[in-house]
């Protein structure tokens, strides 16, 4: 696997995934900037906690539960 070396906004990704300060991990298309994957860490005790999930893209995105409801229903 070809190895990707981007920078998006001010975040410098020196391999084809990165984890976010939020502890989610961000995937990414081989030799390209286009995301292609999402791995959330625990977003239901996340969600239940906060009341929102927070996601650092590098902008810092917030979702409530009826956002990702759809989400849920599917696992």
């Amino acid at each position: 696997m070809e190895k990707v070396n981007i920078t998006i906004g001010s975040v410098a990704f020196d391999r084809e995934g990165e984890d976010t300060p939020e502890g989610h991990h961000l995937r990414y298309a081989p030799g390209t900037y286009d995301i292609v994957g999402l791995t959330l860490l625990s977003p239901r005790r996340k969600l239940e906690r906060d009341g929102h999930l927070t996601v650092t893209l590098p902008e810092q995105s917030k979702m409530s539960a009826e956002d990702l409801a759809l989400a849920f229903a599917a696992v």
